[in-house]
């Protein structure tokens, strides 16, 4: 039906107006707004969605519900000790429990577009300091090889040098600790290495603890024994029988503006801890 300008204008002007008025509750923060949902909607459905798309059945999930699953996956990360969570996959309802739990536990969630480029994902991921990564299936194997990176990519620089013979790696122990490599399966990391790229390419080895928790991607040297690596991962990388002739570096920070690499050294030959050692 076609109407003309003035009957249009009779419309509008017959249209009654609703004029009610909300009360609007102020909000400080995101994390007080999901409490506020999940205590005052307790029972109403928040959630509803199928696990396949070729699913009959419909989950539905109140707020109460999805409450729980929030608090869970919040506690599960404190209790980790987790501060940055990296979040990847399908818009689905994991998804979601892994935004909220994330941020009403007060961490930070890094959220990453699952269309990026592999290589763009691995940037993001290093440049975040994500300490846990929440992922689909199908992105397991592409984070395993995130995660065996940095051998990879000293390969590809090895590969494209002609003359392989007067090149050699440095390893360190902090470097190696903050990049994610678990210095307690340090055999294990060094079978790895041996395959990729051989033993016999470490020319050097510097002997630091860390300050920071693995896979933390920063860099600040600790004491021997004082730091997250420990005292006896560091003394079973320093005598391990594969790196027997390979000479060791202490790179380890001063203690009360003192050099303390004498009291360092008598720890590692006796292979005593000393806790008095900051004591100097």
């Amino acid at each position: 039906m076609n109407y003309s300008n003035q009957d249009i204008e009779k419309m509008r002007n017959s249209k009654k107006i609703d004029r009610r008025v909300y009360k609007s509750r102020k909000v400080n923060n995101f994390r007080e707004l999901a409490f506020f949902s999940i205590e005052h909607y307790s029972e109403h459905i928040a959630y509803k969605y199928k696990n396949n798309p070729n699913d009959k059945e419909i989950i539905r999930k109140t707020y109460k519900d999805a409450g729980k699953d929030m608090k869970a996956f919040g506690t599960a990360m404190l209790n980790r000790n987790a501060k940055k969570v990296a979040v990847i996959g399908e818009n689905r309802y994991e998804w979601c429990m892994t935004y909220l739990g994330t941020t009403t536990a007060g961490l930070v969630i890094v959220p990453l577009d699952k269309l990026l480029p592999e290589r763009e994902i691995e940037n993001l991921i290093r440049r975040s300091g994500a300490d846990v990564i929440v992922c689909d299936k199908k992105y397991v194997e592409s984070l395993k090889k995130m995660k065996n990176a940095n051998d990879n990519e000293l390969k590809t620089i090895i590969d494209g040098i002609k003359d392989k013979e007067h090149i050699g790696i440095c390893l360190d122990t902090c470097h190696l600790n903050d990049s994610g490599i678990d210095i307690n399966n340090f055999d294990k990391y060094l079978d790895e290495f041996d395959k990729l790229i051989g033993i016999d390419k470490i020319g050097c080895i510097h002997i630091n603890d860390s300050k920071n928790p693995i896979n933390s991607h920063k860099d600040r040297h600790e004491n021997i024994g004082f730091g997250t690596i420990g005292f006896e991962n560091l003394i079973n990388v320093i005598y391990n029988e594969r790196l027997k002739n390979i000479p060791k570096i202490l790179e380890t920070p001063y203690i009360n503006k003192k050099a303390p690499y004498k009291e360092e050294i008598e720890m590692i030959r006796k292979k005593e801890f000393n806790s008095n050692m900051m004591n100097i």
